[in-house]
């Protein structure tokens, strides 16, 4: 059996998720709203917990068919391309799963083909420093992703990215793409993490936040392309001394920082 075909039926089988076997069975019996709710929830959780691409794919998959079924074609696309990257490729069959869904996730799939072969003759990874940090005034900014400036740019950078969180007070985190990556707690440091296979072709955002239990705040956020620094943000020194002279800060998400990269 070739890598192809194997792909394609570990699609077809079923997850090892409870919550993406409800999933499909709603969206089998025709609740498409209740299906979307349960498999955002548990796709979430298996994202987070770096669950098997293959069981996450078919969750990709339904969501994406639950979406359009509804209507929702932008949202069927993106978790039909996020699919087709997870199943890296690797065709739906066409006796499991609606034409409608299958020509889709072909045509999404051939999208980011093409894009893929402008890059690599290209032979450059595109790094877009969008980092920016927002106070609690900001966030609603933040969340619209605008910017007056334009992002620099730097060609030519090596494939494997990694991200680390160190120096915070109280809770970091960091997202790839929407997904929870890792949270730590106070003070540790998780070293370099290798996200490189969790990036998509096209744009991806690497997105960090702060969350304040009470009093003071530190952080560290970094990502690495290759040996070099693409984006760094700290601020004061965990049980020494806080940001912006000790400033104590509210309770609740502080401060959100987010880069974006494109393969």
């Amino acid at each position: 059996m070739t890598t192809w075909v194997m792909a394609m039926v570990l699609l077809a089988g079923p997850s090892s998720e409870p919550s993406v076997r409800d999933g499909i069975r709603q969206v089998d019996e025709g609740d498409l709203q209740g299906a979307v709710v349960t498999l955002t929830d548990a796709l979430k959780r298996m994202d987070a917990g770096q669950a098997p691409d293959k069981e996450r794919a078919l969750g990709y998959v339904y969501l994406g068919m639950a979406q359009l079924g509804l209507g929702q074609e932008d949202p069927a696309r993106a978790s039909l391309r996020y699919a087709w990257g997870l199943n890296q490729g690797a065709g739906l069959d066409p006796k499991l799963f609606p034409p409608r869904v299958v020509r889709l996730y072909d045509e999404v799939g051939a999208d980011v083909r093409a894009r893929t072969r402008v890059t690599k003759s290209s032979r450059s990874l595109a790094i877009l420093g969008t980092a920016a940090g927002v106070g609690l005034g900001a966030a609603a900014l933040a969340a619209g992703g605008s910017s007056a400036a334009a992002p620099p740019t730097t060609p030519a950078a090596p494939a494997v990215v990694n991200v680390r969180l160190f120096n915070n007070d109280d809770i970091g985190r960091v997202f790839v793409s929407g997904s929870l990556l890792r949270q730590v707690g106070l003070g540790e440091d998780t070293g370099l993490l290798d996200v490189s296979a969790r990036l998509v072709p096209g744009v991806n955002e690497i997105a960090f936040e702060l969350e304040n239990a009470h009093g003071a705040i530190s952080y560290g956020f970094e990502v690495y392309v290759g040996d070099a620094v693409a984006f760094r943000e700290t601020c004061g020194v965990v049980f020494q001394g806080g940001c912006e002279s000790d400033q104590r800060f509210p309770p609740g998400v502080v401060r959100r920082f987010t880069f974006t990269i494109q393969r």
